[in-house]
């Protein structure tokens, strides 16, 4: 499963203008994402919010024709249940590094079109150990000296000051969480930190994750036209000022990512 900071595009762009509007045509959200060396399967689609609705979510879109092109052959993608989630139900198509892919979303006569390239795997990442400590908590919050709080750190080559996000998963089907479920809410909840960051590294302790055993720590790289919409998630729906889209005749985006991974074990003291 693949973690993507959360944009929440449906709220981001209720109220925007999504262009003129007629009997047949709809203004059209576009959230694609390519992950190198991975199958096509993050497309999703959906109708603008209207200016002055309570909806929080756009009508999902099942019945647009999406086609991938790269170098000259293109790939048509299919709808996936009704949630208007689309994939490319075939085998020959891999997502590579440096590939520059272009997107054509069309639904009655309206025409979503992008493009974008697969950024560079990132390099030369490294976990500062294979095991990472955590303090016995099943009986509550401990008393009196306390406890040693023990971190890995994660680092990566980044010369040049390009974006990434870092993604941890437990990989267990039926992990023991890290808190007894009565002091959880006392710590505030537990998240995973992925917003893009231009830093180098990142030192991970027991407070940002949820569970004992086995994780998987991921690196993306990740494109300008991504961490450019990210940033401005928080724009007030009421704003009439559209967000960043790198797409035209639609709003959303188009990004690709590559990623490295590493793996750790998350055990108690």
């Amino acid at each position: 499963m693949r973690f993507i900071p959360a944009i929440a595009l449906a709220a981001l762009l209720a109220g925007c203008d999504g262009g003129p509007t007629t009997a047949t045509s709809t203004p059209l959200v576009v959230e694609a994402y390519l992950f190198a060396g991975e199958p096509v399967e993050d497309v999703t689609i959906s109708e603008v919010i209207p200016l002055g609705s309570s909806d929080t979510v756009g009508t999902p879109v099942i019945d647009a024709e999406v086609v991938l092109t790269r170098e000259g052959t293109s790939y048509r993608l299919e709808a996936v249940g009704t949630a208007g989630r689309y994939h490319y139900p075939g085998s020959d198509l891999t997502v590579s590094v440096g590939d520059r892919f272009e997107l054509r979303v069309t639904r009655g006569d309206v025409e979503v079109t992008g493009a974008t390239v697969v950024p560079a795997t990132p390099t030369n990442l490294a976990l500062s150990k294979a095991v990472l400590s955590v303090p016995n908590l099943t009986g509550g919050p401990p008393t009196g000296g306390g406890f040693t709080l023990d971190s890995i750190r994660i680092d990566w080559s980044n010369a040049s000051g390009e974006w990434f996000f870092l993604a941890i998963q437990s990989l267990d089907t039926d992990p023991e969480y890290i808190l007894p479920s009565d002091i959880r809410g006392r710590f505030g909840g537990f998240r995973l930190r992925l917003s893009p960051t231009t830093a180098t590294g990142q030192t991970v302790t027991f407070q940002i994750l949820e569970v004992l055993g086995h994780h998987r720590a991921t690196l993306y790289h990740v494109n300008d036209e991504y961490v450019d919409l990210y940033q401005n998630r928080t724009q007030d729906s009421r704003d009439l000022n559209e967000p960043p889209t790198n797409l035209t005749g639609g709003l959303g985006i188009f990004s690709a990512f590559s990623g490295r991974s590493a793996d750790f074990t998350v055990q108690r003291q």
